[in-house]
C-alpha cells in the first residue's frame, strides 16, 4: 500500500559516498634533517600525501617523506621550527602543485557542504580542509580530509593524527577514520584556523 511505497521511497533516498583514502600517519614522518628521527606538525603534508595516494595510486603517487623534503625545500614552512614543519593554506596548495597536475582551493564561506558534496559526491575527490583540533574554535589549526558524506549530512574523515589508541569521549579513533555530523565540523571549520575562513583544497588530474 501507500505506506510500503514511502518506506520504499525512504530508503532509496537515503545514500552515502565514502572515498577510499589511504591513510598516512604523522607519527611516522621522518624529519628530512635527520631521517633516523620522527618530525611533528605534518598534518597538511600527510593530508596532500593521501589524496596524491588515492589520485594517482600508491605506486605512483610520492610518499609523505618526499612530500616535505620538498616543502622544506622550497621554504614552505612557517614558521620555521626545529619541533615541526607547520604550512599554511597558501603554501599547502603550491606544495600540492608541484606533485599533481592542479590543485583546487578556495573558501566556501557560503555554502560549505555545497563544496564537499560537489567534490567528494560529484567528482570523487578528496577535500582537505583546515580546521581546529579536536573540534574546538579555539585550538591550534590542523588539516584533515574529508572522504565522504552521507544523506544525513555526516561527514566521513580520515585524519593523519588519529592513529592512537582513543580516549574515552575523545575525537581520535584507531584507523584513522572518523564520522561527525557535518554542524560539529562546521563549528570548527569556521572558525577562521590560520585567519582563512573555511580553507578547502583539492588535487586534481584536471581542472
Amino acid at each position: 500500500g501507500d505506506s510500503q511505497s514511502g518506506e520504499a521511497l525512504a530508503a532509496v533516498e537515503k545514500w552515502k559516498a565514502v572515498l577510499d583514502v589511504p591513510l598516512v600517519d604523522q607519527h611516522r614522518v621522518a624529519n628530512p634533517r635527520d631521517p633516523s628521527q620522527f618530525i611533528a606538525g605534518t598534518c597538511g603534508e600527510c593530508c596532500i600525501a593521501m589524496c596524491l595516494k588515492f589520485l594517482l595510486g600508491s605506486d605512483k603517487a610520492p610518499t609523505v617523506d618526499t612530500v616535505v623534503k620538498y616543502g622544506l625545500d622550497s621554504g614552505y614552512f612557517i614558521p620555521e621550527d626545529p619541533l615541526g614543519f607547520y604550512t599554511s593554506p597558501a603554501n599547502m596548495c603550491m606544495l600540492a602543485q608541484h606533485f599533481c597536475e592542479a590543485s583546487l582551493s578556495g573558501q566556501a564561506k557560503a555554502d560549505p557542504l555545497g563544496v564537499l558534496r560537489k567534490f567528494v559526491v560529484e567528482r570523487g575527490v578528496p577535500v582537505i580542509i583546515d580546521m581546529r583540533v579536536e573540534f574546538t574554535t579555539t585550538g591550534s589549526s590542523h588539516f584533515v580530509v574529508v572522504k565522504g558524506l552521507d544523506s544525513d549530512n555526516n561527514v566521513y574523515i580520515t585524519d593523519p593524527y588519529s592513529c592512537l589508541e582513543p580516549a574515552e569521549g575523545k575525537w581520535r579513533c584507531v584507523g584513522g577514520t572518523y564520522v561527525i555530523p557535518f554542524s560539529k565540523l562546521d563549528t570548527s571549520w569556521c572558525s577562521h584556523p590560520d585567519n582563512v575562513d573555511r580553507f578547502w583544497m583539492v588535487c586534481v588530474d584536471r581542472l
